[in-house]
């Protein structure tokens, strides 16, 4: 008999058996996740369908989920948890070849009085369109072009995921600005208050409860202005959307002749 078959079996200790047993649970689930069955597209929407959900929702979520809408977010920053968002965004599958899609994209945000200031592939960067007359119009708000208040808005024209009945997908981003000095006139009044309850604290002469009033004084105020800055900033956000959903309806629109 060899000595390998009289050898004692392997001993393992208490860590190497949890290294062991964690490194076999990691394989098994690389092994179920190689041999997990993929549904195409019409197979997603039959099971949509049958649950309840419409065609066109399904293919609409398909659209975000290709471009990449629905990665999970980072953690909000400071400014966007004491604020809001410092941007707005949608996009929407539409029937026309991407060539016209964005002719007809670019035609429509021109007379929402914006200007392309730099294009990048298939990305371009707008901005409002400079003059008087311009100005006025915006501020006439005839079609409601003084809904774009952002510091940077984007449009980008892509070729539709395959499996869609749609040709392009049209995006647009609209991006705040001055979100730093909105949080510095937030904490103005309280850093402004900050030194006047320090030095009437060590003033002999001043009530005990002085310091108390200034510190609190100055809180209420930072206070009034975090809610007014937010609810400021929201009906921008607010606004945005409404003025993107409202371009991406027209450049969708069947109805509307091809530019």
């Amino acid at each position: 008999m060899s000595s390998e078959r009289t050898r004692p079996p392997a001993q393992l200790n208490a860590e190497e058996t949890q290294q062991v047993l964690k490194r076999a649970a990691q394989l098994e689930r690389r092994e179920m996740d190689a041999v997990e069955p993929a549904l195409d597209l019409a197979e997603v929407e039959r099971i949509g369908v049958e649950a309840g959900l419409s065609r066109d929702a399904i293919q609409r979520a398909f659209v975000e989920l290709r471009g990449g809408a629905l990665r999970e977010r980072p953690k909000p920053g400071l400014a966007d948890a004491l604020i809001g968002p410092g941007s707005v965004d949608s996009q929407r599958a539409v029937a026309l070849p991407p060539d016209l899609a964005r002719r007809k994209l670019h035609a429509i945000l021109k007379d929402e009085l914006l200007h392309p200031e730099e294009r990048q592939g298939n990305r371009t960067i707008w901005s409002k369109t400079p003059g008087l007359w311009a100005a006025i119009q915006r501020g006439l708000n005839w079609q409601g072009q003084s809904a774009w208040s952002a510091e940077t808005i984007l449009s980008e024209v892509t070729d539709a995921p395959v499996g869609t009945d749609a040709h392009s997908v049209v995006r647009m981003e609209a991006r705040l600005g001055g979100r730093a000095g909105e949080i510095t006139g937030i904490l103005a009044p309280a850093l402004a208050m900050l030194p006047v309850g320090i030095a009437s604290f060590f003033a002999h002469t001043a009530p005990e409860a002085l310091p108390f009033v200034i510190g609190g004084t100055g809180l209420v105020t930072s206070t009034v202005v975090l809610a007014i800055t937010r609810a400021v900033h929201g009906k921008k956000l607010r606004k945005l959307r409404l003025a993107i959903e409202r371009v991406l309806e027209k450049v969708s629109g069947e109805h509307e002749e091809a530019l």
